[in-house]
């Protein structure tokens, strides 16, 4: 039972090695998104009132929204830690150390990362704002602000 743990944890940390792997790749794309998504917003911004506008650029020029469309870094450091800590564990030459690993943590870990991993390819494969995409999000913010939901 202890080899078979060890063993599913080096697995594990084969996983999140592939993952990280893959965000390497593929931040470069998310960084070339973010630049044509500005560009798109700048041609957006033209179009609108000036109240439109304001409420915009409130929304989009906000310095997390872009952080967070370019960096996987929190996430590969979530990797790094998981997988330093199945290392630990999943290497070592006495199998009862195995047995002291909280799977279910371990487990709990791995989902947020693949969460994580999830929220970044939705915002590559997202399509490009438009101007309704932009009027909707501020009508979106206005109600937000007066405590009303937006109906579709």
């Amino acid at each position: 039972m202890k080899e078979i743990q060890q063993a599913q944890l080096r697995q594990l940390a084969q996983s999140l090695r592939s993952i990280k792997e893959m965000l390497l790749l593929i931040e470069p794309l998310l960084i070339a998104r973010s630049a044509v998504e500005k560009a798109e917003l700048e041609k957006i911004k033209e179009l609108l009132s000036p109240e439109e506008r304001e409420e915009m650029e409130r929304y989009y020029e906000d310095e997390t929204y872009w952080n967070v469309i370019v960096s996987c870094e929190p996430v590969n450091e979530w990797i790094d830690n998981l997988i330093r800590e199945i290392d630990s564990v999943g290497n070592s030459p006495n199998p009862n150390d195995a047995l002291k690993i909280d799977f279910d943590a371990i487990i709990r870990k791995y989902q947020r990362i693949l969460d994580e991993v999830a929220k970044i390819l939705k915002l590559l494969y997202a399509p490009l704002p438009t101007k309704e995409s932009v009027k909707y999000t501020i009508e979106r913010i206005k109600r937000r602000k007066e405590g009303k939901r937006l109906r579709v």
